[in-house]
C-alpha cells in the first residue's frame, strides 16, 4: 500500500512539474513571438498564439511549426529567439524580405526537420551550427545571395532527403563528401557558379529522384555512371559546357519523365536507346551539335508531349504523328519530309522553321488549339494558312516558302467593316448636312413671313396693304370704340398697337361709307 501511494505521489509530482515546465516554455514562446514584431496585430503576450497565422502547436500548446510566406517582415532572423522554441519542427520563412546572415543560434533547434528560407535576401556563409540539426530532412535555401564553395558542413546532415541551394552565388567543385547524403531524393543546385566535371560519384546517391545542375559551368562529358540512378525521374543539365555524346546507357533510366540537356556542346547522333524511356513526358536536346537522323521510334513514345530538338544538325524525316504533341520545336535543322497531322490534334506550339520540309500544310487546319506556328524558310507547297482559322493563334509565320500561294481571306465582319465603314460614315455625313440644311431653311422661312407681316408698314419695300389692314383690324378689334381717341369732321381716330411694338393713330374717314381709309401717323 505504501509503495502504491509513493508511486501515485511520484506520478502526481511529475505531472505537476511537467505542467510547470510547459507553462514556463509557453510564456517564453509568447514573449519571443511578440518580440519579433512579425505579427503586429498580436502585441499582447496573453493572446493564444497557437491561432496566429502561420503558427501550429502540439497538444501541450508548444509551438511546433512557424511558416510564413510572402510577408514583408523587413528584418533578419536574429529577431527570433530560437532558444525559446525547443519543440519547433518546421521553420519556413519564404519570400519574406529577410536580410543579413543566418545566426549561429539556429543550431539550438535540435528537433527541426524542415528549414526553408528560400527567396529572401540572405547573404554570407552558412553557420557551422547547422550541423547540430541532425534531424533535418528538408533544407531549402534557394533564391538568396549565399556565396563561397559548396558548404561541406551540410554533408554531415546524413538524414537530408531534400536539398535546394539553387539561385545563389556558390562556386567551385562539388565535394565528394556529398555522397554521405545517402537518403537524398531531391538535389537542386541550378543557377550558381559551380564548375569542374560532372562527378561520376553522383551515382552513389542511389535514391535520387530529382537532379538539377543546370545553369552552371560544368564541363566534360556526361558520366556513364548516371545510368545507375534508376529512381531518377527528372534530370536537368542544361546551360552548361558539356561535350561528347549522350551515353546509350541513359536509356536504362527507366523511370525518367523529364530530360533536359539543352544548350551545351553535345554532339554525335541521338542514341536509339533514348526511345526505351517509356515514361518520358518532356525531352529537350535543343541548341547542341547533334547530327544524323532522329531516332525512328521517338515518335512512338506514347507519354511524350514536349519535344525540342531545335538548333542542331539533324537530317531526314521525323517518323511519327506530330499532332499528338503539345509542344514541338524542330527549328534550325536540316529535316526533310512531309507533315504528318491527324485529327484530333493537340498541338499548341509548333516550330518547323529553317529546315527543308516539303508538302502541303493544309492538314494543320485540324490543329485548332495552336497558339504559335512557325513554318518559315522551308519548301512547303500549296495554299497558305489563314490566321482566322485558328481562334487561339498569337503568332503565325509561313514566309520564305517559295511554293506557297496566298489565298483570298475568307469573308468576315472585319473585312466587311474595312469596305463599308467609309461608305457608311460618308452617308451619315451627307444625311447630317441635309438635316442641318433643312432645319436652317425651315427656321428662315418661319422668320421671314413674320418679318414681312410685321415689318415696317411705312416702308415702301415692305408694305403690303392687305397684311397691314388685317393687323390694324386685329389691333383695334375691328375699330372698337374703346380704341377711339378722337372724332373730327372727316372721321374718327383710333389707336392701334401692332405686334412689332409700334403704335399708330388711324383715321377712319366718314365719306367712304363702309370702306375704311387709313391715315397712318406713327
Amino acid at each position: 500500500m505504501k509503495i502504491l501511494t509513493s508511486l501515485l505521489l511520484m506520478i502526481l509530482f511529475f505531472m505537476l512539474s511537467q505542467a510547470t515546465v510547459n507553462g514556463f516554455n509557453k510564456s517564453l514562446e509568447a514573449k519571443a513571438l511578440v518580440a519579433t514584431n512579425w505579427w503586429p496585430q498580436h502585441a499582447n503576450v496573453s493572446d493564444d498564439y497557437c491561432n496566429w497565422d502561420g503558427i501550429s502547436c502540439n497538444d501541450a500548446g508548444s509551438v511546433t511549426d512557424i511558416y510564413l510566406y510572402d510577408e514583408n517582415l523587413e528584418g533578419n532572423l536574429g529577431s527570433l529567439d530560437f532558444s525559446s522554441f525547443p519543440n519547433l519542427v518546421i521553420l519556413g520563412l519564404e519570400n519574406c524580405s529577410l536580410e543579413g546572415s543566418i545566426p549561429e543560434q539556429i543550431g539550438l533547434l535540435s528537433n527541426l526537420t524542415q528549414l526553408s528560407l528560400q527567396r529572401n535576401q540572405l547573404t554570407g556563409n552558412l553557420p557551422v551550427s547547422l550541423t547540430n540539426l541532425i534531424r533535418l530532412k528538408t533544407l531549402h535555401l534557394s533564391g538568396n545571395s549565399f556565396s563561397g564553395e559548396f558548404p561541406a558542413l551540410l554533408t554531415n546532415l546524413i538524414h537530408l532527403e531534400d536539398l535546394s541551394l539553387s539561385y545563389n552565388n556558390f562556386s567551385g567543385e562539388l565535394p565528394i563528401s556529398l555522397t554521405n547524403l545517402t537518403h537524398l531524393r531531391y538535389l537542386s543546385l541550378y543557377l550558381n557558379n559551380f564548375n569542374g566535371n560532372l562527378p561520376v560519384w553522383l551515382s552513389k546517391l542511389s535514391h535520387l529522384e530529382f537532379l538539377d545542375l543546370s545553369y552552371n559551368n560544368f564541363s566534360g562529358v556526361l558520366p556513364v555512371s548516371l545510368a545507375n540512378l534508376t529512381h531518377l525521374e527528372y534530370l536537368y543539365l542544361s546551360n552548361n559546357k558539356l561535350t561528347g555524346p549522350i551515353p546509350p546507357s541513359y536509356g536504362s533510366i527507366v523511370n525518367l519523365k523529364s530530360l533536359d540537356l539543352s544548350t551545351n556542346q553535345l554532339n554525335a547522333s541521338i542514341p536509339n536507346q533514348i526511345t526505351h524511356l517509356q515514361y518520358l513526358l518532356s525531352l529537350n536536346l535543343g541548341d547542341n551539335n547533334f547530327d544524323g537522323p532522329i531516332p525512328s521510334n521517338l515518335g512512338n513514345l506514347s507519354q511524350l508531349y514536349f519535344l525540342n530538338l531545335s538548333h542542331n544538325s539533324l537530317v531526314g524525316p521525323f517518323h511519327g504523328n506530330l499532332s499528338r504533341f503539345t509542344s514541338l520545336d524542330f527549328s534550325s535543322n536540316q529535316l526533310s519530309g512531309n507533315l504528318s497531322i491527324q485529327n484530333p490534334c493537340d498541338l499548341q506550339h509548333l516550330n518547323l522553321s529553317m529546315n527543308r520540309m516539303t508538302g502541303a500544310i493544309t492538314s494543320l487546319r485540324v490543329c485548332v488549339s495552336l497558339e504559335y506556328l512557325d513554318l518559315s524558310s522551308n519548301s512547303f507547297v500549296g495554299e497558305q494558312l489563314n490566321k482566322l482559322e485558328f481562334p487561339l493563334l498569337k503568332f503565325l509565320n509561313q514566309s520564305l516558302n517559295n511554293n506557297l500561294t496566298a489565298i483570298a481571306p475568307s469573308p468576315s465582319p472585319v473585312h466587311y467593316l474595312t469596305i463599308f465603314l467609309p461608305i457608311i460614315l460618308g452617308l451619315c455625313f451627307l444625311i447630317l448636312v441635309y438635316v442641318c440644311y433643312k432645319n436652317h431653311n425651315a427656321t428662315e422661312n418661319k422668320i421671314q413671313p413674320q418679318t414681312i407681316k410685321h415689318g415696317n408698314v411705312c416702308s415702301i419695300l415692305n408694305y403690303d396693304g392687305t397684311i397691314a389692314y388685317e393687323d390694324f383690324i386685329t389691333a383695334t378689334e375691328d375699330f372698337d370704340l374703346k380704341y377711339c381717341i378722337g372724332t373730327g369732321g372727316y372721321g374718327s381716330v383710333y389707336e392701334a398697337k401692332l405686334p412689332n411694338g409700334k403704335t399708330f393713330a388711324l383715321k377712319k374717314l366718314h365719306h367712304f361709307g363702309s370702306s375704311v381709309s387709313l391715315d397712318l401717323r406713327g
